[in-house]
């Protein structure tokens, strides 16, 4: 089942739609996640083109949300079935969460993450989870709420969990 895309207005001419089928803003996409995470998830950056080209298969999970000004990618968001590989019973997964640094505190991130949130209500999954070693803050003031704390990968962090209210029929 695709979720059809929705266009959301973020600011001055910022949307949020689906990730286009477009190989430049895939790959900026996976430059993005490489140099936020590329040491925590110790994966090579083709992993993460190949990640994020997923999103586009047109299946439930993953799908990938951007944030563009004009045509500019400027965020992004995605939802996975799996994130944390010593939490496989938890799914899925909001991830991926990023916005361009000039792009920042116009609430872009809180957007995406808002729009993952109603596709997967849509989808019927009765929550979300996340981890994050530095951003608990900012998921607690979206209704997020702390269940453990774990190191991962050599880092502190905190994994999170959001009940999403099954879709209305």
């Amino acid at each position: 089942m695709r979720v059809s895309s929705r266009v959301g207005r973020v600011g001055a001419g910022v949307s949020v739609r689906e990730l286009p089928n477009h190989g430049r803003v895939v790959r900026t996409l996976a430059r993005w996640l490489f140099g936020e995470w590329g040491d925590l998830s110790r994966r090579p950056f083709h992993a993460y083109v190949r990640k994020v080209r997923e999103s586009l298969r047109g299946d439930p999970l993953p799908f990938t949300v951007v944030a563009f000004a004009g045509r500019r990618p400027v965020g992004c968001a995605s939802c996975w079935e799996q994130d944390m590989h010593i939490r496989l019973g938890l799914s899925p997964w909001l991830a991926a969460v990023y916005v361009d640094p000039a792009y920042r505190r116009r609430g872009i991130g809180s957007r995406l993450c808002r729009e993952v949130e109603a596709r997967a209500r849509m989808l019927e999954y009765e929550k979300l989870h996340l981890f994050t070693p530095d951003r608990e803050e900012f998921y607690q003031r979206m209704g997020w709420k702390t269940v453990e704390r774990v190191v991962y990968r050599g880092q502190n962090v905190a994994i999170m969990e959001k009940k999403t209210a099954p879709a209305i029929q």
